[in-house]
């Protein structure tokens, strides 16, 4: 891309991080209140965007864990899971827990299913 002047630039590369900015927010939302279908458009417009998820302050996935607190009609996706720790590459404490009191000890998945997400979780601490 050229560019007239280094203002033309310097406005470009800000509305970009601000692009970038949003995403990263609506993906907050979006794994919070959202159906898998639309985490997965929100994350790859977050992964066409090139947002850098290790310097966003959320934790994706305890906002995930945490919206199985009282919701009952949807499950928890594996695939969302594997997204969300490919994508924020770490699992804090709280997220952890969160899947054990929301997801493991409800039983909203399959024994087998369980088995694969609480060994998935545990082998990326």
């Amino acid at each position: 891309m050229k560019y007239s002047s280094l203002q033309e630039y310097l406005d470009d590369v800000k509305r970009r991080e601000q692009h970038k900015k949003r995403l990263a927010d609506k993906l907050f939302h979006t794994v919070r209140s959202g159906s898998s279908n639309e985490i997965q458009a929100v994350i790859k417009a977050c992964s066409d965007a090139d947002v850098d998820f290790k310097t966003i302050k959320h934790d994706y996935l305890l906002e995930y864990f945490d919206s199985f607190f009282n919701r009952t009609s949807n499950t928890p996706s594996i695939l969302i899971v594997r997204l969300l720790i490919s994508y924020q590459n770490k699992i804090s404490h709280k997220a952890v827990l969160s899947f054990y009191q929301n997801i493991f000890y409800k039983h909203l998945l399959s024994d087998e299913e369980l088995t694969e997400l609480s060994s998935l979780i545990t082998s990326h601490k």
